[in-house]
């Protein structure tokens, strides 16, 4: 049982103690109070569909500061205004799940899988806490009746407020003064992404309210989110396609092609793309390029070179890439020997590859197994040597 103190001078001593120690918790930078981190986040994918991430608050230990409410977004990094995902008032409470219904942002379900030992739930009894006293403003304490701030919120209505709890009476979730110690708060979350909205780079925000107007927030690394095209035939530049899961698999033979029809890339059910930084393949396109390198000495470029993207996305097992030309060809160009070939960036030379000529349909074929411009090639004079541009592959 703790006793009431009657002598002025030792209540002066705590009130004094009090001043000292809430002065040192306001004028401490926001930055030192807490840290939010993502441990782990959505990989890029396509939109509609699920994507689970993890988010935690890390309270340290000599930061007393209270958490009123923690708030979700969830938005497109070039136009947040039109495009946010918002999930205010996260839970608070240990193992607690809210579901947050689909209002045009995408559905949510949003569980506090872990807190730290000092994160108090339902704190109930005696309980001195750093703050103020309803009838006497900041700085003051008094035993028995002062009311203290504390992590989280409080459930005894007469505070009509959060992050509040008494001496002796009340509840609340947080760490007081006899709960000393680092804390932490960590939600799993599953949101599912708004199919109608645009193709870009999406990002996580976390806002962490604490007294009056303070307010701490942390946003994650940016991730890709593209438009899901229908059916299994692409063109030009089209971002995503149902056909590809979360690990890069192409679940079924798909062609891209594009628009002028000229140039078909088909790959085959199972091959798995990844992206050059190694991450899962999400979408594929097929562009013509308007200006591409100079071809090698003695050769030409047949029609048009195309980009096939995303630059340098690599293909587990070799893709069927068709090139259509028209003629009459170039002068001195012989129809059964072109070829396709690929612009190696790098190394600033045209690459050969392997090709089959069909003469009869006018379209050149080969295998590749990565993303870059490609174009049919001609000689258009004989060479005594290879080109210093060409390589032969």
């Amino acid at each position: 049982m703790v006793k009431k103190v009657k002598s002025k001078y030792k209540v002066a001593v705590a009130l004094a103690l009090v001043l000292v120690i809430t002065a040192s918790l306001w004028v401490m930078s926001p930055v030192m109070a807490l840290e939010i981190t993502f441990p782990s986040l959505p990989s890029s994918g396509q939109l509609g569909s699920d994507y689970s991430f993890t988010a935690r608050v890390t309270v340290a230990d000599t930061d007393l500061l209270p958490i009123r409410s923690i708030n979700l977004n969830i938005y497109n990094t070039d136009d947040r205004s039109g495009y946010e995902a918002e999930y205010d008032g996260l839970p608070l409470a240990d193992g607690a799940t809210y579901s947050y219904a689909d209002t045009g942002d995408g559905p949510a379900d949003i569980t506090d899988t872990t807190t730290g030992s000092n994160w108090v739930g339902s704190a109930t009894g005696y309980r001195v806490g750093y703050g103020y006293e309803t009838s006497g403003g900041w700085g003051t304490y008094a035993l028995g009746s002062g009311v203290g701030y504390g992590y989280g919120y409080d459930t005894y209505e007469e505070n009509s407020g959060v992050g509040y709890y008494g001496y002796g009476y009340g509840s609340g979730y947080g760490y007081g003064y006899i709960t000393y110690g680092e804390t932490w708060i960590e939600y799993d979350i599953t949101w599912t992404s708004p199919s109608d909205w645009p193709s870009g780079d999406y990002a996580i925000e976390l806002e962490v309210h604490g007294s009056e107007d303070l307010v701490f927030t942390g946003t994650s690394d940016e991730f890709t989110l593209l438009t899901p095209s229908s059916g299994t035939g692409w063109s030009g530049v089209t971002y995503g396609t149902s056909s590809i899961d979360d690990d890069g698999q192409f679940t079924e033979e798909v062609t891209a092609s594009s628009d002028d029809g000229n140039a078909t890339l088909t790959v085959e059910e199972g091959t798995i793309g990844l992206q050059e930084d190694g991450q899962p393949l999400v979408d594929m396109s097929v562009q013509e390029n308007d200006a591409p390198p100079a071809p090698p000495e003695n050769a030409a470029i047949v029609g048009e070179a195309y980009d096939l993207g995303p630059d340098n996305a690599t293909l587990d097992t070799p893709a069927t890439l068709t090139l259509s030309y028209d003629e009459p060809l170039p002068d001195g160009a012989n129809e059964e020997d072109l070829f396709i070939a690929y612009w190696d960036e790098e190394n600033g030379v045209w690459e050969a590859l392997g090709s089959t000529v069909d003469t009869e349909n006018n379209a050149v074929s080969a295998q590749i197994d990565h993303l870059a411009t490609y174009a049919i090639l001609a000689w258009v004079e004989a060479a005594d040597s290879v080109a210093s541009n060409l390589t032969i592959t």
